[in-house]
């Protein structure tokens, strides 16, 4: 994209790239933007920088906007002195919201790996937890309630009786006489 002409003006930023920092009456509200611009919105790849002074001051987003909202694939970096600081959101995004397929990493080891709907883990996925336990199935709005069932694993395991008789049958003995019934009664003793 060529770079945006002059300064801000939300006619003439389109299909551009710049960088935009807010200001208010002469003071700095703090945030940023630098990324592509569509009909002077936030459109395409972008970093939106939160500066502000509010709970998510030192947040950043690093990915794609649509019509000024984070849409699609990106990474919400929670670095604001709040609850989450040190949590990290890699994946899919719908009206700035996660949504989709997406992996959100928390600072004290915690890791879930799945499927969102408007920010809450949705559908299928894994929560790792930093002491070992795994919550593996289906997930809906945020909570976990419950495995989804896998497939039983056949095996072809075979009784001690069975590999007797085939032992028996191997070094010649013919099934049904007397011989073979013995051979298999000294292998299983």
């Amino acid at each position: 994209m060529p770079p945006c002409p002059g300064s801000y003006n939300k006619t003439t930023w389109t299909d551009c790239f710049g960088t935009f920092t807010f200001v208010k009456q002469k003071r700095y509200f703090g945030d940023k933007y630098v990324g592509e611009w569509k009909n002077g919105k936030y459109h395409g790849q972008g970093t939106y920088y939160f500066l502000a002074d509010n709970k998510v001051k030192g947040d950043k987003y690093v990915g794609h906007f649509k019509n000024g909202k984070k849409s699609g694939q990106g990474t919400y970096y929670f670095l604001a002195d709040n609850k989450s600081k040190g949590d990290k959101y890699v994946g899919e995004w719908k009206d700035r919201k996660p949504h989709g397929q997406g992996t959100y990493t928390y600072a004290n080891g915690d890791k879930y790996v799945g499927e969102y709907k408007d920010g809450k883990k949705n559908g299928r996925g894994i929560h790792t937890y930093a002491d070992g336990r795994i919550e593996e199935g289906i997930f809906e709005n945020g909570k976990f309630l419950y495995t989804k069932k896998k497939s039983p694993v056949i095996t072809n395991k075979k009784s001690p009786l069975d590999k007797a008789k085939e032992q028996c049958a191997e070094i010649g003995f013919t099934k049904g006489t007397e011989k073979f019934g013995e051979c298999v009664m000294r292998l299983l003793k």
